[in-house]
């Protein structure tokens, strides 16, 4: 990906020599023009320079996302070999979604299966709107507790998702339906 970015800057930089050398005009000081040119192509290998750093920022921010949601969620750790796209990055939190949701006994899917259709119905699946709520208020504190780590965790998934938001709620349903055909 960053060789792209290379040959663009490559091509820019002598597309702008091109064009400064056609553009010169004659006058008593012939480096001025020179200096003005040089200092353009400054600023533009600058500003690809930091488009670059950018992206590098990006890709490394993905990754770690990634990485912070597998530990997150008590998961094996991946391995973020080579570039990674917002495609791939979505498609491998869709993966550990599921992997984290079949690590789930009955009961906590349950919960993460109603959580899911809450967020669905877009309303605020916080910590707050989860623990005011009459059915939290009625269960013991153990599992108040674990309720409260479903909660926090699934939170995690959505922010991570947050991008593709129907991507994550169709693969979310899929997999809490028990169907072993979704597609991430």
């Amino acid at each position: 990906m960053l060789n792209k970015y290379k040959l663009l800057v490559v091509a820019g930089v002598s597309s702008i020599i091109s064009l400064g050398f056609a553009q010169m005009p004659a006058s008593a000081d012939p480096l001025s023009g020179l200096t003005n040119m040089l200092n353009t192509i400054n600023r533009a290998v600058g500003s690809v320079d930091s488009t670059v750093q950018q992206l590098d920022g990006t890709v490394k921010n993905v990754s770690g996302t990634v990485d912070n949601l597998t530990r997150t969620l008590g998961l094996q750790s991946r391995g973020s070999g080579g570039s990674v796209s917002e495609a791939d990055t979505t498609k491998q939190i869709l993966d550990i979604y599921q992997e984290w949701y079949k690590q789930l006994n009955p009961p906590e899917q349950e919960i993460i299966s109603w959580l899911v259709m809450e967020f669905a119905r877009g309303r605020e699946v916080t910590f707050d709107t989860i623990s005011s709520t009459e059915w939290f208020q009625q269960k013991p504190l153990q599992e108040q507790q674990l309720i409260g780590s479903l909660v926090f965790k699934l939170n995690e998934i959505t922010k991570a998702s947050a991008n593709e938001k129907d991507r994550f709620l169709t693969y979310a349903f899929c997999v809490n339906s028990g169907s072993s055909n979704c597609n991430p």
